[in-house]
């Protein structure tokens, strides 16, 4: 994983996104065309190697800040748990010729049900794309039905689930 300075350096075109955004975007640098397809993809991408795993436990730790969880909801290694699958989010402001990721979700399988049980998106991808959640959202859906939403909620999440009819489920 590169870090910010890294990242600004090797991509100097970059720079004012790493320089303007307080949270610096992360580049996925373990992408291969030829197993993972276009590198300009909007959909989710599976954390299927360590680096992918990193990337995510730095989002999760963002998610951590943001809400005040008493814990991270993710640690790298964690994808190995049965029914928990944890994607990045690419950015849809940033098109480059790999991948700048600026989201993660995670997605538990509880019996028939699915639910999202933690997201994570930049601030500047939720102010300047608002469809990037919902596109999200929709792309998990076609590959989990019965898709709800693990609560508790933020306000504005509780908001948007409410606009769509999406169920939330509290664990007890």
């Amino acid at each position: 994983m590169l870090s910010a300075e890294d990242f600004a350096m090797e991509y100097g075109y970059f720079e004012h996104f790493a320089e303007r955004w307080t949270l610096a975007p992360l580049a996925l640098t373990d992408w291969d065309d030829e197993t993972d397809g276009s590198p300009l993809t909007r959909d989710p991408i599976p954390v299927n190697s360590p680096s992918r795993a990193a990337l995510a436990s730095v989002l999760a730790g963002y998610f951590h800040q943001e809400t005040e969880y008493d814990f991270r909801p993710y640690e790298a290694g964690d994808e190995r748990h049965a029914g928990r699958d944890v994607f990045l989010i690419p950015s849809r402001q940033i098109r480059v010729m790999f991948p700048v990721i600026t989201g993660a979700v995670e997605v538990r399988t509880l019996g028939e049900v699915s639910v999202v049980a933690w997201a994570w998106l930049h601030p500047v991808e939720r102010a300047k794309t608002p469809t990037a959640w919902t596109d999200t959202f929709e792309w998990l859906s076609t590959h989990y039905p019965r898709l709800g939403l693990e609560g508790p909620l933020s306000p504005p999440m509780l908001a948007w689930s409410r606009d769509r009819n999406i169920s939330v489920y509290i664990r007890e």
